[in-house]
């Protein structure tokens, strides 16, 4: 089942006012396949601000046969939507493409409901490469529609999956549609690749309006610069930290499974696996090409025929790597051979990338439109209708259609890769859902010391008991004195660890609250070294070391160990004396 929406979605960026972008269509009127696009043709943007982006038709009349604008095809950014090379490419202008739709999202990598993941779509035509000047209509649908939340201008996901977001239109009785398949990520996927995917969409979208404001009001300019200037401060975050994104995977009880592992299952490796690593390095190589392209760019000075050819030529090799990465089907076997690999690969040279690209169409901008901007005062002789120089817009157009790559080849990825693990966890594969017994680990016997209920600091520790992780990273013990325990019961209480959440969520809402602890308390944690299961005195052995100096003075002190399946929970306190 779908679920089908016939009002507009519109993103909160500049791009909103779909109905009235790039309104200098003074030729008045004409039907959107007449070859009248709002007069962009080489003359586009003259800077005489005088709201005619163009001096005459957009080249011979049909806007199915290449000519928009000088109708040369010959890529020079003259703003007649053929910045590419006449070929047949995406954002040629050569005609092949006349009107499409651009499904523009907030993300292609969207969270969980429960993780305050929600997905806005809109959709804008396009003629000849460039925002159509008037803007249909459009119906939007989600497949499938079962665990959708429908909130009227966003869907959010009850879970893990794949759905497909579409919008459709009719123009002249011709119907026009575009979808997009996107990934709702699983716990065990790295939030910050939706971050990442927020990023992309955000300049996506920020571009395409910066392209529909030619020649338009000039606050839709002012507004699309300023949506493309959040997002490197999003980027550079600190709490987001994605100088932390070293592996696209978090860390789970008992890891990931093998390569064996993966074989016995069934899941069995093949030559794609292989070639995923090398055409990851390609794509790298061709983003920090382009991003080497646009640092030889000076935004203050207009662009030349020789800047677009350059861009032209690093766009046409990121394409390239792009096509070759996404023609590639690796198994679990690549995804997981390459997780710390896709992580680098995002944080170290897509995100560099996309920040270059915003920057030069940031300073670009306002250099040209230093008056809309306070860098300049306004001219008075100016109508509020800026028009981009020619080079400018072919060289803004450029931007947009590498972005609008990258981001769909960033979203078919993690899509990728949220597919192969959603398998794992189906398969059963990796420790995702809580186990059988989702209580809290007991101690049966507590071995601190020579003497039964003594804890000596510094003596060889060991707990005996049951529900302890296999996984000796995944069990802590609180050790504290008891005048801490209301404290402890309070923050502890308070955690949010259930059975209705996964593994990685409970593991993420135990170390917030273990960090409460360490702040709020005076106390010891102390993680195990080793889990002997099936143990010798207990149905599990847990190792913890060195038991840690809590206690002081001449007397024994009450102290209490709290034990922490960071996958389900506390368990209940043991209490021994400390002899200091």
């Amino acid at each position: 089942m779908s679920m089908a929406r016939p009002r507009p979605l519109l993103l909160a960026l500049p791009l909103l006012s779909l109905a009235t972008l790039a309104c200098a269509d003074d030729g008045g009127g004409d039907e959107l396949n007449e070859g009248e696009t709002g007069d962009i043709d080489a003359d586009a943007g003259d800077g005489d601000g005088d709201g005619d982006s163009g001096d005459g038709d957009s080249g011979d009349g049909d806007s199915g046969d290449g000519d928009s604008g000088d109708g040369d095809g010959d890529g020079d950014g003259d703003g007649d939507g053929d910045p590419g090379d006449g070929d047949g490419d995406s954002g040629d202008g050569d005609g092949d493409a006349g009107l499409t739709v651009e499904l523009l999202l907030n993300s292609d990598v969207i969270l969980e409901a429960n993780n305050d993941g929600a997905l806005t779509a809109a959709c804008v035509l396009f003629e000849n490469g460039l925002p159509a000047a008037v803007q249909p209509s459009f119906e939007y649908t989600l497949t499938p529609a079962e665990g959708t939340i429908d909130n009227g201008d966003s869907w959010a996901f009850e879970s893990f999956g794949t759905p497909t977001i579409g919008c459709s239109t009719q123009v002249d009785n011709e119907e026009l549609s575009s979808e997009r398949e996107i990934a709702v990520l699983n716990d065990a996927i790295d939030a910050r690749l939706a971050d990442l995917g927020a990023a992309l969409g955000t300049s996506a979208s920020g571009l395409a309006a910066v392209l529909a404001a030619d020649g338009g009001e000039d606050q839709l300019l002012v507004d699309a610069i300023a949506e493309l200037a959040t997002v490197e401060p999003a980027l550079a975050d600190a709490e987001l930290d994605l100088a932390g994104l070293d592996d696209v995977l978090v860390p789970l009880p008992g890891g990931y499974p093998s390569a064996a592992a993966l074989d016995n299952a069934g899941i069995l490796a093949n030559a794609d696996d292989d070639a995923l690593g090398a055409a990851l390095a390609e794509v790298d190589a061709a983003l920090d090409a382009l991003a080497a392209t646009y640092a030889g760019f000076t935004p203050q000075v207009e662009p030349s025929e020789d800047d677009l050819a350059a861009l032209e030529a690093a766009g046409a090799t990121l394409d390239a790597a792009l096509s070759n990465a996404r023609a590639l089907e690796p198994t679990a076997h690549g995804w997981l051979a390459n997780r710390q690999t896709l992580a680098l690969s995002t944080r170290d040279h897509l995100a560099p990338a996309l920040v270059a690209v915003n920057n030069y169409v940031i300073g670009r901008a306002e250099a040209e439109g230093e008056g809309l901007f306070g860098i300049a005062p306004p001219d008075p002789v100016l109508t509020p209708k800026f028009g981009l120089l020619g080079l400018t817009l072919g060289m803004f157009n450029q931007s947009y259609i590498r972005v609008k790559l990258v981001n769909e080849w960033y979203g078919d990825t993690i899509k990728e890769l949220d597919k192969s693990i959603n398998n794992l966890i189906l398969s059963e594969l990796i420790d995702y859902l809580l186990p059988p017994n989702p209580d809290g680990p007991v101690i049966e016997l507590f071995s601190a010391s020579a003497a039964v209920g003594f804890a000596v600091p510094g003596y060889d520790t060991w707990a005996y008991g049951s529900n302890f992780n296999s996984d000796p990273d995944y069990n802590l013990f609180i050790i504290l004195g008891d005048q801490w325990q209301g404290v402890v019961d309070q923050i502890l209480g308070a955690c949010g660890v259930s059975e209705d959440n996964s593994v990685p969520e409970n593991i993420e809402a135990m170390n917030d609250c273990i960090e409460q602890v360490e702040m709020a308390v005076d106390s010891a944690i102390n993680y195990s070294i080793d889990v002997v299961d099936p143990g010798l005195l207990g149905d599990q052995d847990v190792h913890i070391g060195p038991f840690p100096e809590v206690c002081e003075g001449f007397l024994p002190v009450a102290t209490l160990v709290i034990p922490v399946n960071l996958a389900v929970g506390r368990g209940p306190t043991w209490q021994t004396n400390c002899l200091p």
